[in-house]
This record gives structure tokens, sequence and C-alpha cells, in this order.
């Protein structure tokens, strides 16, 4: 894991790099749950699956679980990620 945090005033812009390998040749559904105090905030997530950029989009937390159970529902491949 590597982090990466720069504070300018009461802001703290942090950056989490880590690597994941599914040594399965199945697909493996994951929640991956990002600890955070109350009074912080999200404002970009970005994933890289090997050369494919995935750019977060931010949703309340019942939004996001409804359209991930949508995307299941659909046979669509889906990532999700919680905050807090």
């Amino acid at each position: 894991m590597d982090v990466d945090i720069t504070v300018t005033g009461i802001i703290a812009r942090t950056t989490v790099k880590q690597h994941f390998t599914n040594d399965s040749p199945d697909w493996v559904e994951a929640l991956y749950v990002f600890p955070l105090p109350d009074e912080s905030a999200v404002d970009h997530l970005e994933m890289r699956l090997n050369d494919r950029v995935i750019i977060g989009k931010i949703q309340k937390k019942e939004q996001a679980i409804s359209g991930f159970a949508r995307f299941l529902f659909l046979g669509t491949s889906a990532l999700r990620a919680i905050i807090g």
C-alpha cells in the first residue's frame, strides 16, 4: 500500500494506492470499504483494472446500493465501493 497525504489549511487530500490480484480464472464479488470519519468527504475515486481506468461516480450510500443491485439483476458486471 502507498499513501500520499497533502495538507492545505484544513483540507487533507489523500491518495491511496493498493494492488489486488485475483489468481482465480473466475470473477470475484468483493466489497471494498473505505473507513472514514463522519466529517470527511470523498470527491474523486479512480480505479485501474489492468489497462482500464474506471472513474467512480460519487453517490449517497442508498443510491449506490440500489444502482449496484440493478446492474447485478441485469447480469452486467459492476464495481461498488462504499465510503464510510
